[in-house]
């Protein structure tokens, strides 16, 4: 089948049913899931048998400035100045360019002061220093390209805060339980992370501490991934659900867009749109947006982000623990290979030729990259909205739709995004760092990079919600354009026109 005959989109494969309206009959990827439970109950049992961890970051909370009460801080600051920023970002449209361009900026300097700080400290841990100057320098390379992009990125942070407004409250109490149970599990963390440093021996503390962030990246990124799972989901149904469904036409009022689904064995989508509607939108980056009155409507909605509840909990969970271990690794492998070829021609000579041994015969592009490329962001509406596993929905994305890698890699809101709450948690951790009592010097940079992973987990989670629903608007750009169109064409026209570099 040619995905592009006749003038047509066909869906992801041609045997693909409607979106599901009930779980799947069987689990996905259920080991995943199976090895996530198990890992969390390890950490939980040794943390418990490890009581003097325990014992001595209980008896620090009681002492206002210890670090067992400046990490409390930092999470439960980080989760709720990330809420409030995401809040103003859908709310005020004349400040929300300007608090990502300073977002961007600030993001930089903090990182920079994290690890000059850490170097000033002559801590057998001030290595970590490096990390902090890395990430700060990787900043300034996409700086440019970032800030260029700064007036679309709000014109899809608006569309999006136009767009989620449909569900009412569900999305928004959804997203307040994922960070609620995800600041939870980030303050017994933090208690005991900050208690086995301290009442470990020296010589022990690294693979320690190894050990506890990679249980602190699981959690954090499956949180990430279920927020990812519920939000884009619900939002990508909005586009590619069946146009006689009910809900479509208590929505759309008589809007005649296009075949989205025209049967179960192949639903093919319609590259035009005959818009009757009186509030479709095709220019000036306005949104269309019908408020739905109808209690039916305002229940169709419900039943669908409940849905979406149920299967990442039971069938999906399994999928969504896989997504959570390797989708983080391959996105940056993946975005770093594609800034490599994009500004190819602007590299030095030494650059170019390191990179280009690298990617041959390093491993980048015969094997990682290939193995990189099924763990990828737009995965996670497709899993919510189809039911399927993990690989199969990456690779009939990536097969029937290659080009919409490009669109996800050349967009810069994720970035503009990661850098408001790299902002946030970096003056957390050296506002509260400095300050900070007690503890043992040699150990203080391990400290502040613990506040510092707090901080950031809760804020990212809040931001999370407009990267995932930006992934939601890629894939729908290619499954009904015609409906993107109606919401926003600027939008539309700009995925298409990304989607067409070459890597």
């Amino acid at each position: 089948n040619d995905p592009s005959a006749g003038g047509q989109f066909s869906s992801i494969r041609n045997d693909y049913p409607f979106p599901i309206s009930r779980p799947p009959a069987k689990h996905r990827d259920w080991m995943y899931g199976i090895a996530f439970v198990a890992h969390f109950i390890a950490v939980v049992v040794i943390s418990l048998v490890e009581e003097g961890s325990l014992h001595h970051a209980s008896e620090s909370y009681e002492r206002a400035g210890s670090w067992a009460s400046v990490v409390m801080i930092t999470t439960l600051l980080g989760s709720t100045f990330g809420g409030l920023v995401a809040i103003l970002l859908a709310s005020n449209d004349d400040s929300r360019t300007l608090i990502l361009q300073f977002a961007l900026i600030f993001s930089c300097i903090v990182k920079f002061l994290l690890g000059n700080i850490m170097f000033i400290m002559r801590s057998p841990y001030s290595f970590l220093g490096v990390f902090m100057l890395f990430f700060a320098m990787w900043d300034l390379v996409l700086y440019p390209t970032t800030k260029k992009s700064l007036s679309f990125s709000s014109t899809l942070i608006h569309m999006v805060a136009d767009v989620t407004r449909r569900y009412g409250i569900w999305l928004g109490l959804s997203s307040i339980i994922v960070i609620a149970l995800q600041t939870l599990i980030l303050l017994w963390w933090g208690a005991f992370c900050i208690g086995a440093i301290s009442t470990t021996d020296p010589a022990s503390v690294i693979p320690v501490l190894a050990v506890l962030l990679f249980s602190w990246y699981w959690m954090t990124e499956f949180c990430r991934v279920l927020l990812s799972f519920l939000v884009g989901g619900s939002i990508l149904w909005l586009f590619v659900r069946d146009e006689q469904d009910p809900s479509s036409s208590s929505q759309h009022h008589g809007t005649d867009s296009g075949k989205a689904m025209s049967n179960a064995s192949a639903h093919h989508l319609s590259s035009s749109s005959n818009s009757n509607s009186s509030s479709s939108s095709h220019g000036g980056g306005s949104v269309t947006t019908t408020s739905p009155n109808s209690n039916s409507t305002r229940s169709i909605y419900a039943r669908q982000v409940a849905l979406y509840w149920q299967c990442a909990f039971t069938t999906s969970f399994g999928s969504l623990c896989k997504a959570a271990l390797f989708l983080r690794p391959s996105q940056a492998l993946l975005h770093s290979r594609y800034l490599f070829f994009k500004h190819h021609p602007q590299l030095p000579v030494l650059c170019k030729c390191i990179g280009n041994t690298c990617d041959r015969y390093g491993g980048c592009g015969n094997v990682w990259y290939e193995m990189a490329r099924p763990f990828h962001a737009l995965s996670l509406s497709l899993l919510a909205v189809y039911g399927r596993t993990l690989k199969r929905t990456s690779q009939d994305l990536l097969t029937y739709y290659p080009e919409t890698m490009n669109a996800s890699l050349a967009e810069t809101t994720r970035f503009t995004i990661t850098a408001t709450a790299s902002c946030i948690a970096g003056l957390l951790a050296i506002a509260f760092g400095l300050f900070a009592e007690g503890g043992d010097r040699d150990t203080w940079p391990i400290f502040v990079l613990i506040a510092y992973l707090v901080a950031y987990a809760g804020a990212v989670l809040a931001g999370t919600v407009y990267i995932c629903a930006v992934d939601a608007l890629i894939v729908a750009s290619v499954l009904n354009p015609a409906r993107v169109a109606q919401s926003n064409q600027i939008v539309l026209l700009r995925f298409l026109r990304t989607a067409e570099v070459e890597q």
